[in-house]
């Protein structure tokens, strides 16, 4: 029986990280489509399960308030969980790289989860 309830435990978080991204994402193309520049969905700086999108500036801004100052764009771009294409439509994700990050995402919530 406990090892049901563990499985069912698993189904459930992994559904909830799934939507999560999903909605992260969805919430990342529509400002892409109204700001015309490249959103980064990542885990917020002071809760890893919530995430939030940011632009080039939020992003400054954020490293600023948080005295960051060894971050680069460069290193946002490469640990973001999702981004957007540039202005131009290019240097978007290509579909190995999305789902290989989904399923970080979704492994790091279960680990925090304790599943």
């Amino acid at each position: 029986m406990k090892e049901f309830i563990k499985k069912l435990r698993g189904y459930v978080v992994t559904a909830y990280a799934n939507r999560l991204y999903r909605k992260a994402v969805k919430i990342a193309e529509k400002r892409h489509k109204e700001e015309k520049t490249m959103i980064y969905v990542i885990s917020s700086y002071f809760d890893e399960s919530r995430l939030v999108t940011y632009n080039r500036r939020q992003f400054r801004s954020a490293k600023e308030y948080l005295r960051l100052r060894s971050q680069k764009i460069e290193s946002l771009k490469a640990g973001s969980w999702y981004h957007t294409t540039d202005a131009i439509d290019r240097n978007g994700m290509d579909p190995a790289d999305k789902e290989a990050r989904r399923i970080a995402f979704v492994r790091m919530i279960l680990e925090r989860a304790g599943l």
